[in-house]
């Protein structure tokens, strides 16, 4: 139940935990460093590193996952993999690259 809940403290769209996420994680998205007097934050810090271990994306349609951006496929994001400026607007999604359930990548050629 912990797991789950830490679960929805990382990810879930509601207000409730963007609530939460505003009050017990930094900036980066891990969890602050100073102690919160909150048993809430206690059982939120028990599993903090399982779940972060052991989560995993579903992909789905690709509609929700933003491909350059999310970290869909490793602990960094393709953006960061492969080094494109921040300046970039890159806001295409899984679904964008994706027909039929297959992988539909866009032909490039070197100049």
């Amino acid at each position: 139940m912990r797991a789950k809940f830490t679960w929805f403290v990382k990810n879930d769209d509601s207000q409730a935990a963007a609530f939460l996420r505003g009050r017990f994680l930094a900036a980066s998205g891990a969890p602050k460093k100073t102690y919160v007097c909150s048993s809430i934050w206690v059982e939120i810090r028990k599993v903090w590193d399982f779940v972060e271990a052991d989560e995993r994306w579903v992909v789905g349609d690709g509609s929700d996952i933003f491909f350059w951006s999310d970290r869909w496929l490793s602990e960094t994001n393709i953006r960061e993999g492969i080094s494109i400026p921040a300046g970039y607007c890159l806001e295409a999604t899984v679904a964008d690259f994706t027909c039929d359930g297959k992988w539909d990548l866009p032909h490039v050629e070197s100049p």
